[in-house]
């Protein structure tokens, strides 16, 4: 059941994966820093906690919004052309965003920094699959997993110590200069990519319908990650302790964490439905308003957060197997794509069912969506079941 870390040496042993491996995380990493950073910059410059939750929200995106596009140019002129000229627009806009007070402006920047943030993340997942052995990608996609949960955990961390040393403009920049780094280098380490036949890539990655419904699938598992949030705000203060809702929901990436150990290779169905079952007890627990709740919140959020990394890798394979390496990158950017507009919705979804109802209310809808989701994989495996080994 569990991954031997022989099958990760045996990856990074391979040439240029541990240079790729690092040079997307450096790159990676402003996506945890900046939703912090943006929030306390505007709010510093402006005092308007509204308009720094929109800038927040224009650069989010910004982001989901290109990346597909993004993924389709890396597919057709390779890395090199597409991505260091998509970095170096983020760094421009991110030096205009720490210099202005202008309301429209910083909206207008923040939408350019997101259209700025390069789709390393599917440029780096269609690299593994034609890096690696079939026999060594689900290995390749856990470790592709763990960054992932690393960029995540350790870069809201990295801009609180970087916002109280020197303040919100100085942990912007150092993560525009992450950005241009960790893209040069992964470039580098990439290396020169053969453009792609122009006429196989007109239609796009959303001509193949396993694309569109994991894509689907992808964004109905993700209004989980946009609804515990603010779900979890709100159960922590009605307990009476709601400087513990970080640490709650802290639970959820410690769980992540260790199931990148899991093997991922496992039945994605199965996966999804162990994992909505999993979340089940959240709308239980949060109707107990007492740390003992919270208690309960964070071993359910630790035992499912287990199956969140291996059900990623997964899907990371059913892409992998379902696309020709001709469109793979875009592929994978609309799974990311899915996985932003998911989870905006979910916070969105959160906060109205919170004031209407509770947080009890919000954690019912996480079981119910992923419910949908395994209802529309399932559908997949059966019209195309060799997708799914």
């Amino acid at each position: 059941m569990f991954r031997r870390p022989a099958d990760f040496r045996s990856v990074l042993a391979l040439p240029r994966i541990k240079s790729l491996a690092v040079s997307s995380l450096l790159a990676r990493m402003p996506k945890g820093i900046m939703p912090l950073t943006l929030v306390l910059l505007v709010t510093q410059r402006t005092g308007s906690y509204a308009l720094a939750g929109t800038v927040t929200a224009l650069f989010a995106l910004g982001d989901a919004a290109t990346a597909p596009w993004q993924g389709r140019l890396v597919d057709r002129f390779g890395y090199a052309r597409v991505l260091i000229p998509i970095a170096v627009v983020h760094v421009a806009a991110t030096i205009g965003l720490v210099s202005t007070r202008t309301p429209a402006v910083l909206g207008a920047l923040a939408v350019l920094a997101g259209l700025g943030v390069p789709p390393i993340s599917g440029a780096v997942k269609a690299l593994w699959a034609e890096m690696v052995s079939e026999d060594q990608l689900p290995a390749a996609y856990a470790m592709e997993s763990l960054l992932q949960q690393s960029f995540f955990l350790f870069g809201p961390l990295l801009a609180t110590g970087l916002i109280a040393l020197a303040g919100p403009p100085v942990a912007a920049l150092t993560a525009a200069i992450l950005v241009a780094g960790g893209t040069f280098g992964f470039v580098l380490a990439a290396g020169p990519r053969r453009p792609r036949p122009h006429e196989r890539l007109r239609h796009g990655a959303l001509r193949i319908a396993a694309v569109r419904i994991l894509t689907a699938s992808t964004l109905l598992q993700s209004l989980t990650y946009g609804v515990l949030p603010i779900a979890l705000v709100a159960s922590a203060a009605r307990a009476g302790a709601p400087t513990t809702a970080g640490i709650v929901q802290a639970t959820l990436t410690l769980g992540g964490l260790i199931g990148g150990m899991l093997d991922g290779s496992r039945d994605y169905v199965r996966l999804m439905v162990w994992f909505g079952c999993g979340l089940v007890p959240l709308s239980i627990f949060a109707a107990i308003e007492s740390p003992a709740g919270l208690i309960g919140l964070a071993v359910t959020l630790t035992a499912t957060g287990l199956l969140a990394t291996p059900l990623a890798m997964s899907g990371y394979l059913l892409i992998s197997r379902a696309t020709p390496a001709d469109c793979r990158t875009e592929a994978f950017a609309w799974q990311s794509t899915g996985l932003a507009i998911g989870t905006a919705l979910g916070s969105a979804l959160g906060g109205t069912l919170v004031d209407r109802g509770g947080p009890a209310l919000a954690f019912a809808v996480p079981p119910v969506a992923v419910g949908l989701a395994a209802s529309l994989a399932a559908t997949l495996r059966r019209r195309m079941p060799s997708v799914f080994g």
